[in-house]
Formats: structure tokens, C-alpha cells, sequence
């Protein structure tokens, strides 16, 4: 291996592990902390062992083994992989906190026999209780095998993936820049996306829900979609984009659109990109045609998403910001706190979704400054009972941000340019024989009979306008 690793890069974030390992109460007890990574990373890609070697080394490392203790840190790869460390090698403390790295290269001769009984005494001589990611399973040989010379020691074992996940919310600057690029493709993507379903409207084409998801999955990081953001080769899909509409609607991040026919009703979607293994969401809903009541819906799921946002503010539990959103939501429409989300989203970055950092009445966790989170508010299948239709009587909404929590003043809105308004998420048909000069409406395209219209930049020229006025009498 030609590279090296970075070394600053490491012992900045190292000294981030051994500090929380002084201070987070579920890591005091712990006298060793082991990461094993098989070779199935590629199926795991969001796996805690594939994220620690990302957020340490900045690149995966398979069939390697990491063992860090308050003496040393050793690593156990490949001679190549080896190799990769030689920056590192010390047999003097890399930092105050952060103390001497040593390599082993691995010997299949012996199946590592060796090594690992080295590395199990350095464990012992540690202590016996060790912390590691109890839920991921590595399937190769090599990790098969540390994980049995493991358990004949009789070593206490605690999951430590909760006192990791805080580590990895709260982010350095390099990451901030990376979730920026990140949320750029993403709205790349929805822009993408809004075209091509308001197309799909205008022409009344018939296309299932499934096969528009997966046209978006191959063309929303291709260089047509991202331009300059795509030439690197480091960005990639979260998830296959999920887009539903019609009834039976599941407004989850695990949903899968459903292989029928694309419904001119409501239209959530909700898709995110990966830059450099760093993640960021969008979520947005067109609506076709919509009631008053839809309207109402939408704009008081806009302010509750704001209320949300607002209440994510360092030293405030998470919880907080969800009560904040039921609050805000129940004393407008609490007929429809029924059909609104479970929960209102979950911290990100190098894990797509952090199941322990959900923001639900649960989680007590405080909010830290330049901590990331998914937002997501929504509506499930509530009645509709003013759509003259009836496949239009049951409808979904659904909207998503990614936000970067700031110190002083407002939260950053990372996905903001994904027009979120009303105006730009309405779709309506206007006969070309009824124009007017009164409309306020922007035509996307032109057809015989009708056109399909959005308002939002008609409107947003308005503001610029008002903006430009207000300055000329200051």
C-alpha cells in the first residue's frame, strides 16, 4: 500500500477517543477497547467497525484488527496494511493523551495464533474488562478466529456502540465540510427529482413508484446530476430513494416504494447522498391538486419542523426538541396527532441513522454544538375527506432536513436549498385559454390543453423585489 495514513488526522481523533474514555460514565470501567473488522463490510456499510476505520484512518481496512488500551494501541493487518501505520510507530506517547502505536503483521502460517495470543495478553494485562461493538458480526476466518481466542479468556465484554455514537455526533470542521458537500448532492438530487416528477404530471406518463426510484438511484450521482461533486468518485446513495404516493404510504426510512403506478395525489420522497462516506437527507412531498385541508397540513408541518429545529440547541436534552414539535402540532391540529411520525428523526454523519440518538420523549442525551441531525416530521394516511377523487381520500405528507446544530443564533439548515415552501411544492393545471394577468403562478411547461404550475418563482422574484425596495429607502 502506497499510502500512508494521515497522522494528524489520527491523533487528533484518538485523543477525542481517550478523552471521552476519561469522561463518558459507560466508558470509565473499561480497561481495553477492541474493533475486529471482517470482510463483509461492503453488506455493512453502516456497520460501527466500519465507521470507527473510517473516522480514524479516513479509509475501511478489512480483515484488521485495532486494540486500543490506556498503555498503547496495537494493530494487527496485513504487511501492506502495515505499512499504512509506519507514520505512527512509536515507542513514546503520540500525544499527552494519546500513547505509543505498534504494529503486528499477520502471519497465516499459523492462522495468527501468534499474534493473537500476543494481543489477548495485552488485553489481560490491561485489565479484564473490554468494550467493542457487541452487534456487529465480521464473517471472515480471521475475525471468526479473534472472536473465539476472545471468548476462551473469559474476558467481560460491554457494547460500547452508545459512548461511540456521541464520539462520532459531535463533529470536527473537516467533517462539517464534508456534510456541506454532502447536503449539495442531496438537494442536486431533489432538484433532480421535482423536474422530473412535474414532467411526469404535465405528461400524465404512467410509471411505477418502484421504477422512478430506481432510475433516480443510478442518476442522482452521475456527473449530468452532480456536475464537479461527482468526479471525485466519492459520492454515493445513502439508500435506494423511496418515493410513494396513493394510499398505504409508510413514512419511514427503511420503506421501500411500492411497485405500483405513480399516483397523481400527494408525492413524498425522500432520498440522501453520501459524500466521502458522510450523509445527508432530504425529504419533500408534491401535491397535486391540493385541498385546503392539505395546505393547512403542510404549512403547520413546515412550522412544526421549525419548532424542532429551534429546540435542538446545545446543552438541551433531544427530547426537548420533541416535545417542542408534539406541543407546537397538538394545539393547532390535535384531531391529526394520530397520523403524525412516531418520531421527528435521529442524529447523522458517517451512520445514515444513529438508533441511539433518535428525537423521541426517550432520549435524554444533552444536544452539542456541531452535533448533525436528520429532522423528518409527517403525516400517515390521514383522511382527506375534501378531494373530490376518491384514490385522493387518503393522503401523506412528509418533509426532511439535515441540520447542523450552531452555538449562537439559528440551527444551519444544511439542506435549505431544497425549496420546502408551499409555493414550490404545489402542482395545479391551468387551461391556457384561462391566463391571466392577475396569476402569480410559473409555468414549467406548456401543453395544448393545460399546464402544470408552481408558484414559488413568481413569488420569490416578489421578495427579491420588496428586499430591493426596502433597501433603496434606507
Amino acid at each position: 500500500m502506497s499510502l500512508t495514513v494521515d497522522k494528524k488526522y489520527f491523533i487528533d481523533r484518538a485523543t477525542r477517543i481517550y478523552s471521552a474514555w476519561e469522561k463518558d460514565d459507560d466508558l470509565k470501567s473499561l480497561d481495553s477497547l477492541v474493533f475486529c473488522v471482517g470482510t463483509n463490510q461492503d453488506e455493512l456499510p453502516y456497520s460501527k467497525s466500519q465507521s470507527i476505520q473510517t473516522w480514524l484512518f479516513n479509509c475501511a481496512l478489512p480483515d484488521t484488527l485495532l486494540i486500543l488500551t490506556k498503555n498503547g494501541i496495537y494493530f494487527l493487518g496485513s504487511d501492506k496494511k502495515a505499512q499504512f501505520f509506519s507514520p505512527l510507530e512509536s515507542k513514546e506517547n503520540l500525544n499527552p493523551f494519546v500513547p505509543p502505536f505498534s504494529t503486528l503483521v499477520r502471519n497465516k502460517t499459523d492462522k495468527d495464533k501468534d499474534n493473537f495470543e500476543k494481543l489477548l495478553g495485552k488485553l489481560i494485562d490491561a485489565g479484564r474488562h473490554i468494550g467493542c461493538f457487541t452487534k456487529d458480526k465480521p464473517d471472515s476466518a480471521f475475525a471468526k478466529a479473534w472472536d473465539a481466542g476472545l471468548k476462551a479468556k473469559n474476558l467481560s465484554v460491554e457494547d460500547i456502540s452508545l459512548p461511540f455514537a456521541k464520539i462520532f455526533a459531535v463533529k470536527d470542521d473537516k467533517e462539517i465540510e464534508l456534510l456541506k458537500h454532502s447536503a449539495h448532492a442531496t438537494v442536486n438530487a431533489w432538484n433532480y427529482l421535482r423536474r422530473k416528477i412535474v414532467d411526469i404530471v404535465d405528461t400524465e406518463k404512467r410509471i411505477k413508484q418502484s421504477r422512478l426510484a430506481e432510475d433516480l438511484e443510478k442518476s442522482m450521482v452521475n456527473v449530468q446530476v452532480q456536475g464537479e461533486l461527482a468526479k471525485k468518485n466519492i459520492l454515493e446513495v445513502c439508500y435506494c430513494p423511496i418515493i410513494q404516493s396513493g394510499e398505504n404510504c409508510a413514512l419511514k426510512f427503511s420503506a421501500q416504494s411500492p411497485d405500483k403506478l405513480l399516483h397523481f395525489g400527494s408525492i413524498a420522497s425522500t432520498l440522501g447522498a453520501r459524500y466521502s462516506s458522510y450523509c445527508t437527507n432530504v425529504a419533500r412531498t408534491l401535491m397535486v391538486m391540493p385541498t385546503e385541508l392539505m395546505e393547512q397540513l403542510y404549512e403547520l408541518l413546515l412550522t412544526t419542523e421549525a419548532a424542532i429545529i429551534d429546540a435542538l440547541k446545545p446543552g438541551r436534552p433531544i427530547s426537548e426538541a420533541y416535545e417542542a414539535g408534539i406541543n407546537h402540532f397538538k394545539e393547532q391540529k390535535p384531531d391529526y396527532l394520530q397520523y403524525l411520525v412516531k418520531n421527528f428523526g435521529f442524529v447523522t454523519g458517517i451512520e445514515f441513522r444513529e438508533s441511539g440518538l433518535l428525537i423521541n420523549e426517550r432520549c435524554n442525551h444533552l444536544v452539542e454544538k456541531n452535533m448533525t441531525f436528520i429532522v423528518a416530521v409527517g403525516l400517515q394516511n390521514f383522511p382527506n375527506k375534501e378531494a373530490k377523487d376518491d384514490d385522493k381520500k387518503t393522503c401523506s405528507i412528509f418533509i426532511s432536513d439535515t441540520i447542523l446544530v450552531c452555538e449562537d443564533g439559528p440551527n444551519d439548515i444544511l439542506t435549505i436549498a431544497a425549496k420546502n415552501r408551499l409555493r414550490s411544492n404545489s402542482i395545479r393545471f391551468r387551461e391556457e385559454t384561462a391566463k391571466s394577468s392577475k396569476e402569480v403562478e410559473e409555468t414549467l411547461s406548456t401543453r395544448t390543453k393545460r399546464s402544470v404550475v408552481l408558484q414559488d418563482q413568481t413569488r420569490h422574484k416578489q421578495t427579491n423585489e420588496e428586499k430591493r425596495k426596502e433597501r433603496q429607502k434606507n
